[in-house]
């Protein structure tokens, strides 16, 4: 069994090697979650597909500022979902 690498590493390798694999491996590990929580706030499959992306977006966008002493990988990709979920229904 091959293991796991933890989603901090793989932010770590992001950032610091540019390694998109890794970025690739927590889009897999998290889009299910990131989907529920924009289509629980939006209840419309497209605008939670949108938010999703634009969620991916700022991940990788402020990746280099993720703190691991505030939270963890998983939480905060849960809260970009929820910010950008909210935005597009702020702004319907």
């Amino acid at each position: 069994m091959t293991p796991v690498t933890p989603d901090r590493d793989l932010l770590h390798r992001l950032v610091h090697l540019n390694d998109h694999d890794s970025f690739g491996m927590l889009v897999h590990r998290y889009a299910t979650t990131v989907y529920a929580i924009a289509y629980g706030i939006l209840l419309d499959r497209a605008r939670a597909e949108d938010a999703v992306e634009e969620a991916f977006l700022e991940a990788r966008r402020t990746a280099p500022d993720f703190d691991p002493q505030r939270s963890t990988v998983a939480t905060w990709l849960r809260q970009l979902a929820r910010i950008r979920a909210q935005r597009l229904l702020q702004n319907s």
